[in-house]
Parts: C-alpha cells; sequence; structure tokens
C-alpha cells in the first residue's frame, strides 16, 4: 500500500471523503485485496483484476451508480480544497486534470507514453475550465447529453 506521511493514500482519501460529508464511501478491491480494509465502507471485488482494466473494476460497483458520484483513482493524492471544489460544482459530469502531469511522468518513467490514461474531450459540450486559487489545477466540466445511458449500454 502506498504511504504518504504516515498514512496509506487510500486512508488519506478516506479521511477527505468524510471532512466534505461524503460517509458512503465504496472501494473496489483487486490486486491486494486482503491488504484493503477500513472501517465503515462497502466493498467490491474485481476477481479478474490481473487481466482487466481501471474501467472494469469501476464496473465491478456499478450497483452503486444511483446518485452523485466521485471516483478517484487509490493512488493519487488530492487536496481539501479540490475535493471541496468537485463536491459543489453542480455539473452532469465533471473531471479534475492537473496540468502539471506531464512533468511529474517525465520525472517517474522518462518518457509520457508510459502507462498514462486518455482523456478526451470532444465538442460540442459545453466545456467551462476554471483554476484553482491553491494551485494549477485545471478543472473541466461538461454537460453530457445522455451520459448514464451510453455506460449502462457497454455494461
Amino acid at each position: 500500500m502506498l504511504r504518504f506521511c504516515g498514512k496509506t493514500i487510500i486512508e488519506r482519501q478516506i479521511e477527505l471523503y468524510k471532512s466534505v460529508g461524503i460517509v458512503d464511501i465504496v472501494i473496489v478491491r483487486g490486486y491486494a485485496a486482503e491488504k484493503i480494509n477500513y472501517d465503515n465502507v462497502k466493498y467490491f471485488l474485481n476477481e479478474d483484476f490481473a487481466t482487466t482494466n481501471m474501467v472494469e473494476s469501476l464496473m465491478a460497483a456499478r450497483a452503486e451508480f444511483n446518485d452523485d458520484i466521485i471516483v478517484s483513482y487509490s493512488d493519487i493524492l488530492f487536496t481539501h480544497d479540490m475535493l471541496s471544489v468537485m463536491v459543489n460544482l453542480h455539473n452532469d459530469f465533471s473531471v479534475a486534470v492537473d496540468d502539471k502531469w506531464k512533468s511529474y511522468w517525465l520525472k517517474r518513467y522518462g518518457k509520457i507514453d508510459f502507462d498514462t490514461e486518455s482523456l478526451v474531450i470532444a465538442f460540442p459540450f459545453d466545456i467551462s475550465p476554471q483554476t484553482s486559487p491553491k494551485r494549477r489545477l485545471k478543472r473541466s466540466s461538461f454537460r453530457l447529453a445522455d451520459g448514464k445511458s451510453n455506460m449502462e449500454m457497454l455494461y
């Protein structure tokens, strides 16, 4: 488990979620599932984690997609301020993107075309980027015509 300042990143995330009033927390376990055990958290399991990807893990918890949802990776650090902004956005769909990710990735791997996810925003969505005053973090919010039914069609 990745640790940062004496706590696992997941533990830090759970504390941040609770600090902004989110108490309905769900974790999808896969690799090292037996090491991921926190109180007052609901768990799902992606038994095929070794041969599938993060989307498949996300879909293991699709029964929980009945209300507003925040999806976060278990190895990403974020701040209380960023989470507060995300919680208070009133968009159908919002994404937080660190615009300095390429420099971090270059330091880590020496290249940027390795083990990366793609974020593609296609028009004609209503895109409204904003900049956080505390950190150079771009939040792009846009409206999807039928995002939920499209997700359901895939799985």
